[in-house]
């Protein structure tokens, strides 16, 4: 994957994986997402087992806010 985090962490554990669409600029673009207990990190596919790393995101600097079904804010 070509993460530079270092994934193997004693406390560390893969909550859930898989292709999610995120919303850009101009559309929506598909991902794939690796949701683990302590970060987020997601590429795009390159094909069967492959995928670019695109971003890690830290939880510990997040927020998660409610927002209502179909609303998208830009």
């Amino acid at each position: 994957m070509g993460c530079p985090e270092r994934l193997l962490e004693v406390d560390r554990v893969l909550i859930r994986h898989g292709s999610l669409r995120k919303l850009c600029r101009r559309k929506a673009k598909s991902f794939y997402f690796f949701l683990f207990t302590d970060l987020l990190i997601y590429g795009t596919e390159l094909g069967v087992g492959r995928i670019k790393h695109n971003r890690t995101i830290e939880l510990k600097d997040t927020r998660v806010d409610a927002v209502a079904a179909g609303v998208v804010e830009k």
